[in-house]
């Protein structure tokens, strides 16, 4: 299988050590589950619990959890707020 990179002329490259980390979590037989791609400044939604629906700026991914930054632009203010990753999708 071949997956197109930057141009439609040439395949991208998947790092080795990307492929080696989804190999042994899968020989691992732990539970695991398919997960949203997240990135640090994403613009994400929260899906369940107290925060449901609430969207803001993914500003720090940890392992257990990440830290949500939601802002009114109109009063240039913010609020951080830490949260289960598991929880969190992109918007």
């Amino acid at each position: 299988m071949w997956i197109l990179g930057d141009g439609w002329n040439r395949p991208a490259v998947i790092p080795k050590g990307e492929i080696e980390s989804v190999t042994r979590v899968l020989s691992a037989r732990l539970p695991a589950l398919a997960h949203a791609y997240l990135r640090e400044g994403e613009r994400v939604r929260i899906i369940r619990g107290p925060l449901a629906d609430v969207e803001g700026i993914l500003l720090r991914v940890r392992p257990e959890k990440g830290l949500l930054v939601v802002s009114i632009d109109l009063l240039r203010r913010s609020v951080a707020v830490e949260v289960d990753c598991t929880l969190v999708v992109p918007a």
